[in-house]
């Protein structure tokens, strides 16, 4: 066990060493039509060139304000120029410097700075108005994935490709679990299917290509004895409670 700790102690060491050790930039994507006004503040441990590219790559893919800003400089035949702020930054005050870069350009009152956060790790500190919320969800309402997209989904997340994949649950983390849907804390405490929503779970049928993967998925399995005896507790208890209603 010591040797164990020792050795995870060393990796984090090594971690922080690394972190400590790495070296990056503070940069920020200016608008050419304005003058090169900064108009999106990031940080890089990569060389600035291959960010950039990485910027012009993901803007054809994601839908982000600052890629949204990117394709329509791209539809006029322009790019975005890059500034570099700061230069050969130890990696934790990178953060910190992009947090007081975000936080100054955000006082520019002709154009309004494209970060969604305030900067640093992830996106803490972001929260949608309840004005987008509410258009995300009329957008996104009565649309349904193609079946394309979602058997890319599926393949994407089947077997070792899925996060839990050989990681079983912990009976502590199955308590816990139960306990948040237990009783009120079930988001179906005290509601009731609607007939329609009845009639439709009723009549759902799987498909014949998915009763074959289920069966051939289940063949050769075995209930251990202590899932059968769970399972006939169970039923035995459902039955009791059945007939003394």
């Amino acid at each position: 066990m010591t040797r164990l700790l020792n050795s995870l102690s060393r990796i984090q060491l090594g971690k922080t060493f690394r972190m400590f050790n790495r070296t990056g930039s503070v940069y920020g994507l200016t608008d050419p039509r304005y003058g090169h006004v900064i108009r999106y503040v990031g940080k890089t441990v990569q060389s600035p060139n291959k960010r950039y590219s990485n910027h012009i790559a993901q803007s054809k893919v994601r839908d982000a304000a600052v890629n949204r800003w990117i394709r329509k400089l791209q539809d006029m035949g322009l790019l975005p120029g890059m500034q570099i702020l700061h230069e050969d930054i130890s990696e934790p005050k990178l953060t910190i410097l992009e947090i007081m870069e975000i936080s100054k350009h955000r006082e520019q009152p002709e154009y309004e700075l494209l970060n969604l956060t305030a900067g640093g790790e992830g996106t803490v500190g972001y929260q949608h108005t309840e004005a987008t919320k509410t258009k995300l969800s009329e957008i996104n309402m009565g649309k349904v994935l193609a079946e394309e997209t979602k058997h890319k989904i599926s393949e994407a997340l089947s077997g070792s490709k899925h996060y839990g994949y050989g990681k079983p649950l912990t009976p502590e983390h199955k308590a816990k679990i139960s306990k948040a849907k237990y009783g009120t804390n079930n988001p179906m405490w005290g509601k009731h299917h609607s007939e329609y929503t009845l009639s439709k779970m009723r009549g759902q049928k799987r498909s014949e290509t998915t009763r074959t993967r289920i069966a051939a998925a289940r063949t050769g399995t075995k209930h251990s004895a202590e899932t059968r005896k769970k399972m006939s507790d169970a039923h035995k208890r459902r039955h009791s409670e059945r007939n003394n209603f």
